[in-house]
Order: C-alpha cells, then sequence, then structure tokens
C-alpha cells in the first residue's frame, strides 16, 4: 500500500476555514499532503493555543498580545501582493479553523502555500479556495 495521500489517489485532507473580517463568495480550506501532515498540523495547533471556543478570536482580542500564540502565514501567488500573518485558533464545536483575515490576496479555485508559524515550530500546507457560489 502507497504511504501518503497524494499518490495513492485517496482525497487529502481538508480542514474548512472560517475567516472573522469579511464572508468570501468561495469556500475556503487547508489542505494536506497527507494524514501525517494533518495530525502534525492540527495537534501542534491545539497544543500551543488550546482548544477554542467560536469567541476564541474575540477572547485572544481582550487578552494581551502572546507573542508565542500560533499564526498562519499566507503566501501570495505574485509578487504584487505581500505574505499576509493572522492568527488562527481552532474551532472544535464547528470543526474549523477560524482566521482573523486573509487580506485582499485570495481568489477563487487557487492554491496558496501557507505556514504555521509555531513557537520554534513550522509546520506547511495549502489553503484551496473553491468556486464562487452562485445562489444567494
Amino acid at each position: 500500500a502507497a504511504a501518503g495521500g497524494g499518490a495513492s489517489g485517496l482525497p487529502r485532507p481538508r480542514v474548512p476555514l472560517v475567516c472573522a473580517d469579511i464572508v468570501r463568495p468561495f469556500p475556503m480550506s487547508i489542505e494536506f499532503e497527507g494524514i501525517p501532515e494533518y495530525q502534525a498540523f492540527m495537534l501542534a495547533l491545539q497544543r500551543q493555543a488550546g482548544r477554542r471556543d467560536p469567541n476564541a478570536l474575540a477572547a485572544a482580542e481582550a487578552c494581551p498580545a502572546d507573542e508565542n500564540a500560533p499564526f498562519l502565514e499566507i503566501l501570495p501567488v505574485d509578487a504584487s501582493h505581500r505574505p499576509v500573518q493572522t492568527r488562527i485558533a481552532f474551532d472544535h464545536e464547528a470543526e474549523v479553523l477560524l482566521i482573523d483575515t486573509v487580506g485582499d490576496i485570495l481568489t477563487e479555485c487557487t492554491r496558496y502555500r501557507v505556514m504555521l508559524h509555531l513557537k520554534g515550530d513550522q509546520k506547511f500546507a495549502e489553503l484551496v479556495t473553491g468556486i464562487q457560489s452562485t445562489d444567494r
């Protein structure tokens, strides 16, 4: 049996992404190379940030900034944009990743490289955007 997700034809693990600033007209998720990468990313995030409730980002705003708090860096696909750094938390009830912003760099149906910055470590994944929804 082939190890890893992509080569074996299995779908890559994904976690839906919800942005706190404005609603985007397309779905967003964080996609991982395989199950080991997904598990490492999620365990590291939850270990460092703790499990968060739906008000996680609001609660974090009320507290003084923690320089050790995990954050996500979204790398643009071209040189005309700067990378976006945003706080990240996991909402275990809704099973989504919560972030503050994606800036203005995202477009539909595109893949972006992302880095999860942790105290003394980094994890890599892709932010994947879907097709713009037409039903309103």
